[in-house]
């Protein structure tokens, strides 16, 4: 009687604390409502002021992300911020845990479509193709219920940028247009100029050249008006290639002298262009010394080509015919080359409806998980009721006796562990003497608003303050001291197995250990917020991408 009595004791206190555990993980998986504010307010900025929008992404502290759509909604804004200011991600580490949400259904449209419209961004700067027009073909799905002209027209350019890639010149011309119709929705007015662009290349590809010569020359008197220089050089250069297709020297030649000093004079495409002019004016050994000046200006196997081709119809004219030949040859390896390199590619037009079919399937099976899922829940929910209900009168009646046993067990808790408790509470006072006052003076210098006179005051104050710890080797090796004492020697295994790291890495790796926000590292270090997260994050690959042995236990001691 005794031991069932002991025994249900115990299963009474084990539930209180089941309860109490759960109430602590409820509480604990409420994002803070300021975290929100900050995720929504880099949101709205992202399409006109990216810097600011990842200047608040970069100021949230991600460790009060505590629910998983947080995570995920700051984990989409960062990569779309990069992606914004030019950095190419090749692996999708920063994005997962926004695609292993929305990915499940969850979320708006428009957030599943921008997941996987970075994702396809990702897959291409990583030279995977495939799965780029994969991840945009996901994307696309969402269009119908995406109330953003913006996001869609991007994504349907990017796909035409996609299948040109691959000489699936319909297939671009089709995106393109979807592309600039939602970019003229929008009044995007600069993407429907450069969109135009890439219709009319669009169109010389299929040898439409009557539509785009029309539409190079509307972009070119648009561009000369605006005076916008990139765009004016841009349709120049197609307009060139055009004409040299064509072997139309007479309207090269009057576009060159309508131009006049507004061409780019040094540029290859001149080069060639104004060659085929005075070839066909009979000026042949001034053509020869252009085509040379070209060839030396090529930079890819196209131009290569292109003068190859131009000194064999020279060879022809003059009646060189071994020379004509000989150049011909070099012509049709280079072309031979890049058919083979293309043929090789996986013919991605053809694979729509297969990927289309798998998304419905992916679908299928979200939609099936998500109803197993809800079944268990309901299921452990309702068990946990009847468990409840069965021992909360027998938890009353035994309250005062569990009292005690809770007490007597903390009380041997707290014998057992009372050296381990002093010894993290003397390290924790110890980083804390060492280094809050740092990253408080760090802080006020970047977040007061007082005078230029105040600012200064307090970045010489932060200068004398670490001066002892960042300007001398030695300092800076007592530093590094502390923290091979406090983190398992993690700096003097990383300076043996990975050699390659510079002093300034190491020296971001110290302060990182030491537990230094990214504010008092920038101060240290005066470079910006930006640069030293990029730094951090670059350290982080490369320390993965090494593999060196001890890796799990230089990524373990990482704040």
């Amino acid at each position: 009687m005794f031991e069932a009595t002991k025994f249900l004791e115990m299963s009474m206190q084990r539930i209180n604390q089941i309860i109490f555990t759960l109430l602590l993980m409820m509480c604990s998986a409420c994002t803070p409502k300021h975290v929100w504010q900050q995720l929504d307010l880099s949101a709205q900025l992202m399409n006109n002021r990216a810097d600011t929008a990842l200047v608040i992404l970069e100021s949230i502290n991600k460790k009060q992300l505590h629910s998983e759509s947080a995570e995920a909604r700051y984990s989409l804004l960062y990569s779309q911020a990069l992606d914004k200011h030019y950095v190419d991600l090749t692996t999708d580490s920063l994005l997962e845990p926004a695609l292993r949400y929305y990915n499940r259904g969850r979320g708006t449209a428009h957030d599943r479509m921008l997941a996987n419209y970075l994702l396809g961004r990702i897959h291409y700067n990583a030279g995977r193709y495939l799965y780029s027009m994969a991840a945009l073909l996901e994307a696309e799905e969402e269009v119908d219920y995406v109330d953003d002209s913006y996001l869609v027209g991007l994504l349907y350019a990017y796909k035409g940028f996609l299948h040109s890639k691959f000489y699936d010149n319909p297939s671009a011309l089709k995106a393109l247009r979807l592309a600039d119709s939602c970019f003229l929705q929008g009044q995007h007015w600069k993407l429907h100029k450069h969109t135009l662009l890439n219709i009319a290349q669009a169109y010389m590809n299929m040898q439409e050249y009557a539509l785009s010569e029309e539409l190079f020359l509307d972009l070119l008197n648009i561009a000369t008006a605006e005076q916008d220089a990139f765009l004016s050089q841009k349709c120049v250069d197609f307009l060139l290639t055009q004409y040299m297709n064509q072997e139309d020297h007479v309207k090269a030649k009057v576009l060159l002298d309508r131009l006049e000093q507004k061409v780019d004079s040094t540029s290859f495409l001149y080069a060639m262009a104004l060659a085929q002019i005075k070839a066909s004016e009979g000026n042949i050994n001034e053509a020869q010394e252009l085509i040379l000046k070209a060839q030396k200006q090529a930079t890819n196997s196209r131009d290569i080509s292109r003068t190859f081709f131009t000194r064999y119809r020279l060879h022809q004219t003059l009646g060189n015919y071994k020379e004509a030949l000989d150049h011909y040859k070099k012509v049709t390896h280079i072309q031979d080359t890049v058919m083979r390199r293309v043929l090789r590619q996986p013919i991605i037009a053809t694979q729509r409806d297969f990927y289309r079919t798998q998304a419905e399937l992916r679908a299928e099976q979200i939609r099936n998980t998500q109803i197993l899922y809800g079944a268990l829940f309901a299921i452990l929910g309702l068990l946990v009721v009847v468990i409840i209900m069965q021992f909360r009168h027998r938890i009353a009646m035994k309250q005062a006796e569990v009292g005690q046993y809770v007490g007597l067990l903390d009380e041997l808790r707290e014998k057992s562990n009372a050296d381990t408790i002093e010894m993290n509470m003397q390290i924790a006072k110890l980083f804390a003497d060492q280094f809050s006052l740092l990253n408080q003076l760090s802080a006020i210098y970047y977040e007061t608003h007082a005078f230029q006179k105040d600012k200064d005051a307090i970045y010489k104050k932060v200068r004398e303050e670490i001066g002892y710890w960042s300007d001398d080797k030695k300092h800076h090796k007592d530093l590094e001291s502390v923290v091979n004492s406090y983190k398992n020697n993690v700096m003097a295994i990383i300076r043996r197995e990975i050699p390659s790291f510079s002093e300034l890495d190491l020296r971001i790796l110290c302060y990182w250990y030491a537990g230094f926000s990214t504010k008092a590292m920038s101060v240290f270090l005066a470079n910006t917020i930006s640069m030293i997260n990029t730094r951090k994050h670059r350290l982080r690959n490369k320390m993965i991408q090494l593999q060196p042995p001890s890796l799990a236990l230089i990524l373990e001691n990482l704040p």
